[in-house]
């Protein structure tokens, strides 16, 4: 769990996520260019990280999951809807290519690793590595680069 000292710094990188996330990723996305960032909930129960990822009207075909022993990314396509005939009068719903990274501060098992689709959004298991319970510290232990992908399960 995170101490409570930790929580304002949390608050505090949260907003400024929101900040650039609208100063930037939106207004890119909106123009067409580049990926879009997906909404994200993270987290910890202590023996493992539960990562939620909004992703209404994605196909789980079109989701892929990545895994290493310090981050988790979920990246992938919302095809566009059809425009025969259409005018747009607002669009709030970004479309084409996604991505989404979430950095964590233990490191995880991500062979153990877990995901599903459901109701439009992608969760994520994530069990904490062996003997990562309780660290203070997350420079504690060693990381090594390896990636692992993941299938997404439908439900």
């Amino acid at each position: 769990m995170i101490p409570p000292w930790d929580a304002g710094f949390l608050n505090l990188e949260h907003q400024l996520d929101q900040m650039f996330e609208e100063l930037i990723y939106r207004r890119w996305a909106a123009a067409g260019r580049g990926a879009w960032r997906p909404l994200a909930d993270v987290r910890q129960t202590g023996e493992a990280y539960l990562v939620e990822v909004a992703l209404p009207g994605v196909a789980p075909e079109e989701i892929q999951v990545l895994a290493t022993p310090r981050d988790l990314t979920v990246a992938g396509e919302r095809k566009a809807a059809s425009c025969a005939g259409v005018l747009w009068e607002h669009c709030e719903c970004p479309q084409g290519p996604f991505r989404r990274t979430v950095r964590f501060a233990l490191p995880i098992d991500p062979e153990a690793a877990q995901a599903e689709y459901r109701h439009g959004v992608c969760r994520v298991r994530l069990p904490l590595a062996a003997g990562a319970e309780g660290l203070a510290s997350a420079g504690a232990v060693g990381v090594h680069r390896s990636q692992w992908v993941l299938r997404v399960s439908a439900k």
